[in-house]
């Protein structure tokens, strides 16, 4: 698989030595993520919103660089400067929403995650299967975020969800389980017998 990568960057780079594009820069620049090569990335990225100014991809991408780096309020003007230009990509408040929730902003992280969720009520799913969520360092803030997405899938019906990232929240040990009898997002979650079962059953902490 490192092969490829690098085969790919040798492409990338023949490539912009005759045509130099944000396209090209972008790609080469996600080859050396990929490649766990963050610092060449960034430059890649920079080159990229060089070129097209009002590309949001090279904001969206550096700024996941920033928040690699824990420089959250860059990343976040960086992914505010994505969503000015393409205001419905759901990607890109989930990014800025990531970065809120690493500042423990879970204020406007929620903010930027409704917004997500209403865009792509997928985007949880999706995201999680590729590992953009690994910027939650501990499981105290894992199952912050789990409670917080089991609220949103509570609130739109999605009770299988729900209930999933509520077993999430609780194996990495969230602390204020009992909101989930007083929110009133969890109204009709707390009417289905899978819940009562899911409480009864006090899954523990992972260590």
């Amino acid at each position: 698989m490192q092969k490829r990568y690098l085969d790919s960057i040798d492409f990338y780079s023949v490539a912009l030595t005759k045509q130099p594009t944000a396209l090209l820069w972008n790609k080469k620049g996600m080859a050396y993520l990929l490649l766990q090569r963050p610092d060449k990335a960034a430059k890649c990225f920079d080159q990229a919103i060089k070129l097209d100014k009002h590309a949001p991809e090279g904001y969206n991408n550096r700024g996941y660089i920033e928040q690699m780096h824990e420089k959250y309020d860059r990343a976040i003007k960086d992914y505010g400067r994505a969503i000015k230009l393409h205001p419905d990509d759901a990607v890109f408040y989930y990014n800025m929403g990531t970065s809120y929730f690493c500042k423990h902003d879970y204020k406007n992280a929620a903010q930027e995650y409704r917004t997500a969720f209403t865009l792509d009520p997928n985007i949880f799913i999706r995201v999680s299967r590729i590992g953009v969520m690994a910027q939650a360092t501990s499981p105290e803030d894992r199952a912050a975020f789990s409670f917080m997405v089991a609220k949103m899938y509570a609130q739109a019906g999605d009770l299988d969800h729900s209930l999933e990232y509520l077993r999430k929240a609780m194996e990495d040990g969230y602390k204020n389980m009992k909101k989930v009898y007083t929110d009133s997002e969890f109204a009709t979650l707390r009417t289905d017998k899978r819940f009562e079962e899911l409480m009864a059953q006090k899954p523990q902490a992972i260590p």
